[in-house]
């Protein structure tokens, strides 16, 4: 397994590259920023993006691409996969110990 992690500004750093295996959005709160880093990700070539923190930035992905798969923590923390292969919303609820 080769691995390449980059700490970056997303929007600059994806305007550069476009092949990826997997993408962490983990930026700033900014829910416009994120769906715009998003847009930049082609998913015919990436097979999955995780995004973080998606209680905070996630409100303009929830409208504009449902298809993802959330992942919810007791408080309320939430975390957002997106893959070409999701066809729908799905919520997993996390129980951490």
């Amino acid at each position: 397994v080769e691995m390449k992690f980059f700490v970056e500004d997303g929007h600059k750093f994806l305007t550069q590259n476009n092949d990826y295996d997997f993408v962490f959005l983990d930026g700033g709160d900014d829910p416009v920023q994120i769906a715009q880093q998003f847009d930049l990700i082609n998913l015919d070539r990436t097979l999955f993006v995780l995004c973080d923190d998606f209680h905070i930035k996630g409100s303009v992905l929830r409208k504009t691409r449902p298809n993802h798969i959330l992942f919810q923590w007791k408080g309320g923390h939430e975390m957002a996969l997106f893959s070409k292969s999701i066809t729908g919303p799905e919520t997993i609820n996390l129980v951490t110990h």
